[in-house]
């Protein structure tokens, strides 16, 4: 996996930045908390849970078997 700094933290939410991925992984998360142990999952949190992994657009592992859109391409941005 890849360490995520915490920007960001509450009772609810946790948000931090991971380092730049190296390749595609099967995503999923864990969470630490110091003191505590690990934090679980379940239930109606875990219907609720949302783990985004965000690349930048220049990121090659941003796209389909790594190949990015060349001149000419038509790319489709979902909204």
């Amino acid at each position: 996996g890849y360490p995520c700094t915490v920007e960001e933290a509450n009772e609810t939410q946790v948000t931090c930045v991971t380092t730049e991925r190296t390749t595609i992984l099967e995503t999923s998360t864990s969470i630490w908390i110091a003191g505590r142990g690990n934090a679980v999952l379940a239930g109606e949190i875990e219907a609720h849970t949302i783990f985004q992994y965000i690349d930048k657009w220049s990121n090659k592992y941003s796209w389909l078997n790594s190949e990015p859109p060349v001149d000419g391409d038509s790319v489709v941005v979902p909204s």
